[in-house]
């Protein structure tokens, strides 16, 4: 609050209310009694207790630790950058702890810190060898697209991700989000026209490059294409044109 005195002089005021809610089983060692209410019409007995500031800072610390840690656990379908992030904040919310602080619970936070720092140089040493691989398509074939994308992907031991992929930077940005090497991006546009007898043609253009993840520069490309014949743009196999030209340029 502001206000201002007779003389014209200002004088201000700053309030301010913090309220801490510790969420933790705690040993009779780490609070203490600090009164005692009895309610006469309701016969409640109310114990009032105190703990030491740093005991619940520490104690906070070391349960958010957990739910970090647990989330990793629980969430598999959290990108390998975003557990990475939750075992770094778990760590540093540990590391911040002092052993004397909390002498009972020593034993569980070096536990705690071993399982961190163990996962952390498991994803360490898939990003030295990780490769990821995007797709850029028609929507109206992009799941017959998918497949042959997989195919390939899993064949190589990599890993085809789902997110869709239109500009360079996005895909440069999903790679560093699943912590990988390279990105192969697969750029694929196919074309329908209307030939002899009513068949449809369809051809699928297809341009690949391999980048690297860290700082987006080409590894190597290629552009192809590949045509075929169909009654109706039904029956025309995109899964099949996009596995021929992978197939010519990358080997099966």
């Amino acid at each position: 609050t502001q206000t201002i005195d007779s003389t014209g002089a200002t004088n201000a005021e700053t309030f301010s209310e913090s309220e801490l809610d510790v969420v933790s089983k705690l040993t009779l060692s780490d609070v203490e009694e600090a009164g005692t209410w009895l309610d006469p019409d309701t016969c409640i007995l109310a114990v009032r207790l105190k703990i030491k500031k740093e005991v619940a800072d520490a104690l906070v610390a070391l349960s958010q630790s957990r739910v970090l840690f647990q989330k990793v656990l629980e969430h598999p379908e959290a990108t390998p950058a975003q557990k990475r992030r939750w075992l770094s904040e778990s760590l540093a919310g540990l590391n911040q702890i002092q052993p004397k602080v909390l002498p009972s619970k020593k034993g569980t936070i070096a536990e705690l810190k071993a399982q961190i720092k163990k996962r952390l140089a498991r994803f360490d040493q898939q990003k030295k060898r990780g490769r990821i691989w995007l797709l850029s398509s028609d929507s109206n074939i992009r799941k017959k697209l998918e497949a042959s994308c997989r195919a390939f992907s899993e064949v190589r031991g990599e890993v085809f991700v789902t997110d869709p992929c239109d500009v360079q930077h996005a895909c440069l940005s999903i790679a560093r989000e699943y912590a990988a090497a390279e990105v192969v991006w697969v750029k694929a546009k196919g074309e329908v026209t209307t030939h002899n007898m009513g068949m449809k043609k369809a051809v699928l253009k297809v341009h690949v490059a391999v980048l690297n993840a860290a700082t987006g520069e080409p590894v190597s490309s290629f552009s192809d294409s590949d045509d075929t014949m169909a009654f109706n743009e039904e029956g025309i196999g995109w899964e099949g044109l996009l596995e021929s030209v992978l197939s010519k340029h990358m080997g099966r």
